[in-house]
């Protein structure tokens, strides 16, 4: 998989690297930042991962290489969350890294999911185009 460090530009996402900004995008060999999660924060994290919106479908999924070979798990999907100033842009791995992997992500991301309206609501896709069109040139 790619990575990019938190809150960096998302450039995965072809010319859109000024408009995402990107959360959780491990990778073995980068270190990323541990420590506790609250459980209200994973609730809503996975409420959010059931069916997220994305402007792009990809073929494949990438797998976590943080797991020894032969149990890594593997995502296809992205989770976009709207910020006050940016849409924030994660891997659905990112449940798996919180989880396994003690990832923190940063307290940016973390409180816009908290404030995430309820995912393909007309309220989240007005947050999000706000912020982001993915066919803005």
């Amino acid at each position: 998989m790619a990575h990019f460090d938190d809150l960096k530009p998302c450039t995965y996402f072809p010319g859109t690297a000024d408009k995402l900004r990107a959360v959780g995008w491990l990778e073995n060999g980068h270190p990323f930042p541990k420590g506790p999660t609250s459980a209200a924060f994973l609730a809503r994290l996975k409420q959010l991962l059931v069916s997220p919106w994305a402007p792009v479908d990809f073929m494949g999924p990438h797998f976590c290489d943080l797991c020894p070979p032969g149990t890594r798990i593997g995502c296809a999907e992205n989770l976009f969350v709207p910020a006050e100033d940016a849409v924030l842009v994660t891997p659905t791995l990112i449940e798996h890294y919180i989880e396994a992997h003690q990832y923190q992500p940063p307290e940016l991301f973390i409180a816009a999911v908290m404030r995430c309206p309820e995912m393909n609501s007309t309220d989240y896709h007005s947050a999000i185009n706000r912020l982001y069109r993915p066919d803005d040139p």
